[in-house]
């Protein structure tokens, strides 16, 4: 489809025009606000515009005026923007001097605070820009939180784009909502008592679209209703009231009744919980328990009988009471909750087998005309009127990450009247862990919380959100404070800050500089006693990575202290984050600092290293397919046969180790006739193998069919992960040939799903294969071999071979045969990616709003029909490093195809043999390594040769000290052949398992590199071996490997004896040239009328043998050998290896020397001697 572009909102310099879009469009330009001036600002590289709200109870707003004047017309606005909480974005327009219409069509991002670039779709109709010519703006973006807004770009189109069709109601994990417009619309729950529970929790998620009936009970509109009818006595009602915006929420679980202000304005999501216990109700919004009226103190007695109506009143027949609006993710709880219980799951999907859940509707399926419960108790939502499901703006977060058993008492100290530090961002570290149910303690209340703590024992810990501590636990410089009472009694204290124990602070603002004396004579060690500001971006260690870091930042304020925990070390070793542990034997509690980046706390590491617990040794699960046992995974023996019911048993920390064989996600065990365990295949296409947070699972063991089960070996004991749900896929010519296949038809759509896990969802040692991506559904065209939507699993070692996704009916977003990624950061390490297909963008990887990492990795003989062969990055900018793309094949960008600010960085990649050629006539054809679009990818120590027809095309790439066929500007590059061993191995083919892109000794690519490229984390090459070898590292993926050291003369001539060697030159150990044992002594480089000599002494008698050769001009040219200066013998010419021997009859010391001697002129053959093998026998 055709973009026209009307406008276009540019905050960073665009380097080109997006595929298929006009160059007709007109700046809008950011104009200030009601709400203040605009800031420009760099996030991670990255120049946006940004606003911040004025009052806590505003949203932060950004305006524009159009220069161009448009009337009454549908337009399509795309917004990039880096988000920063929780909340959702959104767009008015049409600005009026007292009002804004809002969007109403599209999908608006949940936003996570993950600090990702995202993109967000509107569909605003009847647009009337009129260059701003009344008080506001012609538009205005916003965010739900009350921080900041960061955006990056802005597109208007007057047609539908692609991203907008893909995405329209699809991005949270909620698909759909219920909507109401007209009398009659509602849905109705027959009564049971499962969903009149005498104590119960409510809550959902609902937006108004308009105001009720301004004379009916005041514009009343029902959210739910269990009274029976009005007037009645028992039962709940949920309702809204008002007659303009805002309006107020009513609560009755009779007789008590309790009511919000007015605070709800239209066309906004909120999070309603109602919760009645024994005797009282109360009402929480957004996961707050608001100011309200009415009296909730009540003896609510559950006796009405009614059904339950969702969207209308049940009995007030004069006037319709139902809602204008939309109701998602309703659910109804048989005992009250806690606040900290409905904060920690409103956005999160449940599973429908919680403990207590009543009825569970999503309203994401209407099937025969309802909407089932998804718990247990069948409560159905029959539809009536016109009520219908549509796409949902809801944002449904993944599952947090912090362990679910986590039961510590969770504090945060903040405190007004005291000093804080130049760290910054306290207030919304606060704000977020009282949302995430820590209690925010001033400084007396820490004091009373410390005391408390240190007396009890009960497990806690606090985060300082200032970074001074207060003269209320920190009252001296010494280890008898509150603070380290609290410490050695087991506390724990996450200290987000600067340099711990610094100052003290005092409550009327002022501070007292301890200096670093403060930390020395508090926690027992100089806790800043490294070079201060490095400003180098740090590395995480194991132990970082398992407590949950996984945003790195500039260090500052570093220590070399001893006995830490490092999490994270600049590059000069020093510890940039630690845990101090002040109880012996504790690896969890203690002093933890973590980092200092001013004013943007990275919300979710602080919250995972304050609640990592001690984790108990993990359980260990076995699956193998040979294994005759209880078929419980307790053993090798007793292993599960499928994987899938492993999944289901495991918990986070758990380990699954899988036997070599074939594993298919349709598989499960089941009961069989005659009551016997047997394997079961569904044959459903939807199955997959979904990872999960915290649970390990590694393949390549060798199982009970062998004598060492445990012996591990990716390579000897494949472990394949299997989409051939029918087992009878044939080999294909070509990945091509892959989509229309007919063997693969019924194969799975994803193998394996890693959507909504973090970094600690590990899959190792695993061949991914025959994943087919190809259905009806968005997700299901996406990611044959691994669908990864909104995910950031770690992979290592594992292989992706012939999945194949996307018909041709596919659209811009569609593709991924091996890999697809969206909206997450997976890791990858060691792995391979060969031989798969997609029909629409890339063979190998496809990213969109992703930033994976991908490392030591291998994409050969993909192939994809239109770009990015190997990968496609949209709005993606991967890093990678050591990584090869070789053979592979697409219209544009046969190795890579970069699209819409895409800007990935590479480092020591290789790019070979990789091609593009017409597919689809009259389509762009271009970049047989790489192609880009509006994208700058940055590539350093890198080689690209041999692909065709030529190596880049399109974009700005910045390419420093690398190899480019065919050159490129830019500090370092050549254009030179850079030798490979043997770039298309022993069968001709670019792209095969024996292609070596080793190099070979005199490559212009050894020692060419720019060291200060390297990642810190890089240390090694794709074999394995030092990344750095002799001061320099080398272009490409591996290192020449190092020289060994010549040997010494007494071992090249595998002699005890010890030897000098002198004249014009030495003589030296080599293995060049020898006779035995792989080495020789060889004489020096020397000229004409000069000589090089090496001797020993012996005490005889005795008998010496040796072996030697000489290349030189015969006659003239002379290696001989002397015996206390006497001349024994001599050779010349070219003379092969001979063996010699001499012996000495005398007693006493005796010299034995070897000299290579040259004329005056000429030289001929080697011009030098080698001698062998020397073997002194005393008599």
């Amino acid at each position: 489809m055709s973009k026209k572009l009307i406008y276009s909102i540019f905050f960073i310099s665009m380097l080109g025009l997006a595929e298929g879009q006009a160059q007709d469009g007109y700046r809008l330009q950011p104009i200030s606000g009601a709400d203040g001036v605009f800031q420009t600002v760099i996030i991670d590289g990255v120049t946006v515009y940004r606003s911040f709200a004025t009052r806590d109870s505003y949203h932060p707003y950004m305006y524009f005026r159009c220069s161009e004047e448009i009337h009454q017309q549908t337009v399509y606005l795309e917004v990039t923007y880096k988000d920063i909480g929780y909340g959702i974005f959104g767009v008015e327009y049409n600005s009026t001097t007292t009002n804004y219409q809002m969007a109403e069509t599209g999908y608006e991002n949940h936003v996570l605070g993950t600090g990702r670039e995202r993109t967000a779709v509107f569909e605003l109709t009847n647009a009337d820009f009129r260059n701003a010519q009344n008080l506001k703006s012609d538009l205005r973006l916003w965010c739900e939180v009350t921080f900041q807004m960061n955006i990056v770009s802005a597109y208007v189109y007057l047609e539908p784009t692609p991203l907008f069709l893909e995405n329209e109601g699809t991005f949270s994990l909620s698909q759909k909502a219920v909507k109401f417009d007209a009398p009659g619309d509602f849905l109705e729950v027959p009564h049971s008592a499962t969903i009149a529970p005498s104590e119960f929790t409510i809550e959902f998620w609902f937006k108004v679209h308009g105001l009720g009936d301004p004379l009916a009970a005041w514009g009343e509109q029902t959210l739910l209703d269990k009274r029976g009818g009005w007037g009645l006595s028992d039962g709940y009602n949920i309702r809204l009231v008002g007659t303009q915006f805002p309006i107020s929420v009513h609560a009755l679980a009779q007789p008590g009744a309790v009511w919000t202000g007015d605070r709800i304005e239209s066309n906004i999501w909120y999070h309603l919980a109602v919760v009645q216990d024994s005797d009282s109700l109360k009402m929480y919004f957004d996961g707050v328990l608001p100011n309200y009226s009415g009296s909730g103190e009540n003896q609510y007695a559950a006796n009405t009988r009614s059904p339950l109506r969702i969207g209308e009143f049940l009995g007030y027949p004069d006037a319709y009471l139902g809602l204008h609006g939309s109701i998602d993710e309703l659910r109804i709880w048989n005992h009250p909750r806690s606040q900290s219980e409905i904060v920690a799951a409103m956005h999160e999907k449940l599973s429908g087998n919680e403990q207590g859940l009543a009825a569970y509707w999503d309203f994401d399926e209407l099937v025969d005309g309802a909407v089932a419960d998804l718990s247990p108790n069948s409560n159905d939502a029959i539809l009536h009127g016109q009520a219908s499901l549509i796409p949902s703006e809801v944002g449904m977060a993944p599952p947090s990450y912090a362990d679910p058993n986590f039961t510590w008492d969770r504090a945060a100290y903040w405190d007004g009247r005291y000093p804080s530090g130049w760290a910054g961002g306290g207030e919304v570290m606060r704000d977020a862990l009282e949302f995430a149910g820590y209690k925010i303690l001033d400084a007396d209340q820490l004091k009373t919380w410390m005391d408390a703590r240190v007396t009890d024992g009960t497990p806690s810990v606090v985060v300082f959100c200032h970074c001074i501590a207060p003269d209320t636990v920190a009252e001296s410089m010494s280890s008898i404070c509150t603070l380290r009472r609290y410490l050695d009694a087991g506390g724990k204290i996450v200290w987000y800050a600067d340099i711990p124990m610094f100052h003290q602070g005092h409550s009327d603002g002022t501070r007292t500089v301890w200096g670093n004396n403060g930390s020395i004579n508090i926690l027992g060690f100089d806790a800043a006693s490294g070079p201060w500001d490095t400003q180098d971006e740090v590395t995480f260690t194991v132990n970082g990575v398992n407590w949950g870091l996984t945003e790195t930042w500039q260090s500052e304020r570093p220590t070399s202290g001893g006995g830490l925990r490092v999490l994270a070390e600049d590059n000069r070793g020093y510890a940039a984050a630690w845990v101090k542990h002040y109880v012996p034997g504790d690896n969890y509690r203690g002093f933890v600092r973590l980092f200092d980046r001013p004013g943007e706390p990275n919300i979710n590491d602080v919250q995972r290293v304050a609640e990592y617990p001690y984790m108990p040794e993990p359980i260990v699960y076995y699956v193998d397919d040979d294994a005759t046992g209880a078929n419980d995974g307790s053993s090798w023996a007793d292993a599960y046969w499928c994987l899938q019911d492993a999944l289901a048993a495991v918990q986070y920390g758990d380990v699954i180790r899988v036997a070599q064989g074939s594993y298919k996600p349709d598989q499960r065990a089941m009961i069989g006739r005659g009551g016997l365990q047997m394997i079961g295949s569904s044959g459903d296409r939807t199955e997959t193998f979904q990872l999960i947070n915290g649970v390990v699972i590694k393949g390549g063991y060798a199982g009970i069919s062998e004598p060492d089960p445990d012996a591990r070996d990716i390579e000897a004991y494949e472990t394949i992960l299997s989409g051939d749900l029918n087992g009878d896929d044939i080999p294909v010519a070509n990945p091509s040939d892959l989509l229309d296949e007919p063997t693969r038809a019924e194969n799975s759509f994803h193998v394996v799903t890693g959507s909504w896990t973090d970094e600690m969802a590990v899959l190792d040692g695993f061949t991914i294969t025959a994943g087919n991506a190809n259905g009806l559904t968005t997700a299901d065209k996406r990611g044959g071999g691994m669908y990864n939507q909104g995910g950031s699993p770690t992979l290592i070692r594992c292989i992706f071979q012939s999945n194949n996704s996307t018909p041709v009916y596919s659209g811009p977003a569609d593709g991924g045969g091996a890999i697809y990624n969206a909206d997450g950061n997976p890791a990858l390490t060691q792995c391979t990616f060969t031989e798969n297909n997609s029909a629409r963008d890339g063979g190998g990887m496809f990213n969109i709003n992703s930033r994976p990492t991908v490392t030591h990795c291998t994409f050969s003989g993909n192939s994809t029909d239109i770009s990015g062969g190997g990968m496609y990055n949209k709005q993606s900018s991967p890093t990678v490093a050591n990584c090869i793309f070789t053979g592979n094949s697409a219209q544009r960008g046969g190795g890579m195809r970069n699209m819409r600010n895409s800007n990935p960085t590479l480092t020591n990649c290789v790019f070979m043999g990789n091609w593009v050629e017409s597919r689809r006539p009259g389509d762009i054809v271009g970049g047989g390594a790489m192609a880009n679009q509006n994208s700058s990818p940055t590539l350093t120590n890198c080689i690209l040769w041999g692909d065709t027809p030529e190596e880049i095309y399109g974009g700005t790439p910045l390419i420093t000290y690398s190899d480019v066929q065919g050159g490129w500007l830019g500090e370092g590059n050549i254009d030179a052949e850079p030798l490979f061993v043997d770039a298309d191995g022993a069968d001709d083919l670019v792209g095969t398992e024996d292609d070596d892109l080793r190099l070979s000794p005199g490559s212009p690519c050894i020692d060419a590199g720019d060291n200060s490229a390297i990642p810190a984390s890089m240390v090694v090459d794709l074999d394995g071996n030092p990344r750095i070898i002799n001061g320099i590292v080398d272009m490409g993926a591996y290192e020449l490997g190092m020289a060994p050291p010549p040997p010494i003369l007494s071992e090249a001539l595998d002699t005890d004896l010890s030897f000098t060697t002198g004249g014009n030159e030495s003589w030296i150990g080599q293995t060049t040239t020898s006779y035995y044992a792989a080495d020789a002594a060889q004489s020096g480089d020397i000229s004409h009328s000069q000589d090089s000599w090496m001797q020993t002494t012996v005490s005889g008698p005795g008998t010496v043998t040796f072996y030697w050769n000489v290349s030189s001009e015969d006659n003239y040219d002379f290696l001989g050998f002397y015996i206390d200066g006497s001349l024994e013998d001599q050779i010349s010419g070219s003379v092969n290896w001979q063996q010699m021997t001499y012996t000495i009859a005398t007693s006493g010391s005796h010299t034995l020397e070897w000299r290579y001697v040259k004329d005056k002129d000429t030289d001929s053959g080697s011009d030098c001697g080698w001698v062998d093998k020397v073997e002194w026998v005393a008599n």
